[in-house]
């Protein structure tokens, strides 16, 4: 009888600790996830701030092939990160699939393309996995107007 109450009290006392090992490390995930995105969200402020006033700097002192090429390889970056969304099968906005298409026509009449050719060939990738929206509803670029006039 004594040993059934032993035995008993022995698997309470393990399933307890089993129970309360799990809530703990619940919770101390919850914390980890959310100190994780928290900070994800402060590096992604930090560099969006630092790389504006960079950008900013240059076109007010008059650089601007200096503040045009900063922009073109941020968005690289942006274009493969859309690459990467479409392949994955996310659903994009009618408004990106227009700016992207607006990209294309811009970079195939100025003849950029992005000098590392692992980033101009994701880039490339992605505008074949965009579907070609009518991108001549918006204006062109000031640069591309320049020598219709």
């Amino acid at each position: 009888m004594i040993r059934n109450h032993v035995i008993m009290i022995a698997s309470f006392s393990a399933i307890f600790g089993i129970i309360m090992g799990v809530s703990g490390m619940s919770i101390v995930w919850m914390q980890t996830t959310s100190n994780f995105s928290r900070i994800g969200f402060d590096a992604r402020t930090e560099v969006g701030i630092v790389s504006k006033v960079e950008l900013l700097e240059k076109l007010r002192s008059g650089h601007y092939t200096d503040a045009t090429r900063q922009i073109e390889a941020s968005l690289d970056n942006d274009l493969v990160n859309a690459g990467d969304l479409a392949r994955s099968g996310a659903a994009l906005s009618p408004s990106m699939l227009k700016a992207v298409e607006r990209e294309r026509e811009a970079r195939a009449a100025s003849g950029y393309e992005p000098s590392n050719a692992t980033v101009n060939a994701a880039v490339q990738e992605t505008f074949r996995l965009m579907p070609h929206a009518d991108a001549r509803t918006h204006a062109s670029p000031i640069a591309l107007e320049e020598g219709t006039h």
